[in-house]
């Protein structure tokens, strides 16, 4: 088959894919069968990988100049530093700099300065294939974005702790970044992760988002030293003097990891600041909140001063007789998509949209959502390099290939319950 204007969509000039999405639960045209999905992504694998100059070749003066060259074009690109340039090739600094500056006329030393510069050479081709890959969407405001801002503000008005929670993949850390770039910039965002779980670790990850001013956790940096304190006491009282009275919003995100002392912790940093705080997780946060009523050292504590909490699967269940609400939309999908650079037809659209809404089944399929459908739509694009359209057939074969054949048949399976007529 042929591609022509009746067998394949196209989007008009300077339109939307949302634009263009007229229909979309319109059978999808079959098709061009695409190449093995795999094979694409070992394509693309090799492509990665392969520096200009082939492993064991003879360096010319000119190419160790061009090799330089690029070197220092990259650095200019993209501000990176000898350092940074050092790790890339696994070398040390100084073998770098050895390697950059020029021959020393000595056989051994030039041996060891070509073999750093092949190793830059890969490195830089590398880093280029990487700059060249798709790149990820904008932030998209989906329904569940709009009640996590909901959620937040309102929390920031009632000066009080909330909890927002829902399962992974659906976008609650997007919609979190989102809001605190956007509405609370001298807030204070702590991504939760084993470096800062502890009581006193998260007290030193808190002070030291509070010294950097950065509401974004790219530029929070782990708890690799101890903030200038050393023991509960001494991290709780340096918190308390740099917040007290300031209502700086407090945002912990993977809030569900965090052990009840900790929580704890948090809720006694609202009490002492007046800041308010927004916890945020999966449905275990939830649990861990009701078991620390039965905790003797914080009682009902914690639970007694949330002012909002919200479950974002909640409009997605069924209630009072009225079927619930997709969590996504198959407009708010193409929008999203439509930040990628290449054309997606109507089926393949609506095939993602189904996988996004998976996570609001009970029995969902472990890693569905939003986060795995634009992962599905990545290993399509980056399984067949260079075709201007993706087809349904090929983030089915995506599909395939990142979960396997016997979840995807339990996918399909899962997909046709969300049209199934709702029972009472």
């Amino acid at each position: 088959m042929t591609d022509t204007p009746h067998n394949k969509p196209t989007i008009p000039p300077g339109g939307h894919v949302s634009d263009w999405v007229t229909d979309p639960f319109a059978p999808a045209m079959p098709p061009d069968a695409p190449p093995d999905a795999m094979d694409g992504i070992e394509r693309a694998a090799r492509v990665e990988s392969t520096p200009r100059v082939k492993p064991g070749a003879e360096l010319t003066e000119e190419i160790r100049a061009e090799i330089v060259g690029r070197a220092e074009v990259y650095q200019r690109a993209t501000g990176a530093s000898r350092v940074d340039l050092a790790r890339l090739c696994g070398v040390s600094v100084y073998v770098l700099g050895m390697a950059l500056q020029g021959d020393s006329g000595r056989q051994g030393e030039r041996n060891r300065r070509d073999d750093v510069l092949r190793s830059l050479d890969a490195a830089l081709a590398r880093e280029a294939a990487r700059a060249n890959a798709p790149a990820k969407g904008e932030f998209v405001t989906t329904g569940v974005a709009r009640e996590v801002f909901a959620i937040v503000k309102t929390v920031d008005l009632r000066g009080g702790m909330g909890v927002v929670y829902g399962p992974s993949g659906i976008g609650k850390t997007l919609a979190l970044r989102a809001v605190m770039a956007k509405d609370f910039p001298s807030g204070l965002y702590v991504e939760i992760n084993d470096s800062c779980k502890a009581p006193l670790h998260f007290y030193r990850t808190l002070l030291r988002c509070i010294r950097t001013g950065s509401a974004l956790p790219g530029r929070v940096a782990g708890a690799s030293h101890n903030e200038g304190v050393c023991t509960l006491a001494a991290g709780f009282s340096a918190i308390v003097a740099r917040l007290a009275g300031s209502k700086r919003l407090i945002v912990a995100d993977e809030a569900d990891a965090l052990p009840a002392d900790t929580l704890n912790a948090i809720r006694q940093i609202h009490d002492a600041t007046g800041c308010p705080v927004v916890l945020a997780g999966r449905p275990l946060l939830v649990a861990k909140l009701k078991r620390s009523q039965r905790d003797e050292r914080i009682g009902g504590s914690i639970v007694g001063r949330i002012c909002i909490q919200r479950d974002l699967l909640a409009r997605s269940q069924k209630t009072g007789g009225r079927d619930g609400e997709r969590l996504f939309s198959v407009e708010e999908v193409a929008e999203m998509l439509g930040k990628y650079t290449v054309r997606i037809e109507r089926g393949a659209i609506k095939f993602l949209t189904d996988l996004a809404n998976l996570t609001a089944l009970g029995d969902g399929v472990e890693g569905g959502g939003l986060r795995y459908a634009i992962s599905v739509f990545e290993i399509a694009m980056i399984a067949n390099p260079g075709k201007p359209l993706i087809t349904l057939e090929m983030v089915r074969q995506a599909n395939r290939l990142a979960m396997g054949d016997d979840v995807t048949a339990e996918t399909d399976r899962q997909v046709q319950q969300l049209y199934a007529p709702r029972t009472a």
